[in-house]
């Protein structure tokens, strides 16, 4: 099918437009002083981030696409309940972010969306735990004592 064989071209072009204009949004976030990293130094770093990656994306879509020949009509495995779910998961995240915490929110929010997306025969629990919490400690640590960036404590105080 077309998304098939375009799929990877069109996220990674729809991912650098938003990127880009996430970076361009993010030079209006007003600045408190001139002191050392301001408020917009954050999205502007994950934009180019995502930018590249989106990069890497479009160039693997041509190549896919080059490589997958003519359009053909197979089945695609819909996933619009894992769509739905990760969604719902998002909303719930940025609902509980501000009174549970920024530390226990993403670490319960990362390993659900894991398991959510994995399949089933890929399913570790210990080690999406690991990886929940450490990612969860490690970025919260980066951005309150390396960026000087407040996140919300919420019950662990």
């Amino acid at each position: 099918m077309l998304i098939k064989k375009y799929g990877d071209l069109i996220s990674g072009i729809f991912t650098a437009v938003l990127s880009i204009v996430i970076f361009v949004a993010s030079g209006f976030i007003k600045q408190r002083d001139n002191s050392g990293v301001g408020a917009d130094f954050v999205p502007r770093l994950v934009s180019v981030f995502v930018l590249v990656l989106s990069i890497l994306l479009i160039l693997r879509g041509i190549k896919a696409a080059r490589e997958h020949g003519p359009i053909q009509k197979e089945a695609i495995a819909p996933t619009y309940g894992i769509m739905a779910a990760s969604f719902i998961l998002m909303v719930i995240y940025v609902a509980l972010l501000s009174s549970v915490g920024f530390i226990l929110t993403t670490m319960v929010y990362l390993f659900l969306q894991i398991l959510l997306v994995s399949k089933k025969e890929q399913v570790h629990y210990i080690k999406f735990a690991a990886i929940s919490i450490l990612s969860a400690v490690g970025i919260y640590l980066l951005f309150v004592h390396a960026f000087g960036i407040m996140i919300p404590a919420g019950i662990l105080g």
